[in-house]
């Protein structure tokens, strides 16, 4: 997790013998839980966010207040 310029970019690698990792970040006033596994991001914006772009394995995406976005596909550990 990291930011460009005014987005926050998610582009997670987990370690090998890692499944699955899940955790809550505010970024500019909103509020998201995230979670990354093998297959998926899932990008979960809080209850009082203001709409914003947020790029997830390199492609932005638009995400208002409750909103989800689910990235699928992601790569294995060492590919």
């Amino acid at each position: 997790v990291n930011w460009q310029g005014e987005k926050l970019s998610i582009k997670p690698s987990l370690p090998a013998h890692w499944r699955k990792i899940a955790f809550k970040i505010s970024f500019r006033g909103n509020d998201f839980s995230i979670t990354v596994s093998r297959e998926k991001i899932a990008v979960t914006a809080g209850p009082s966010n203001f709409y914003t772009s947020i790029i997830v394995m390199d492609k932005e995406h638009g995400i208002g207040k409750g909103e989800e976005i689910v990235v699928k596909g992601i790569q294995e550990a060492g590919d």
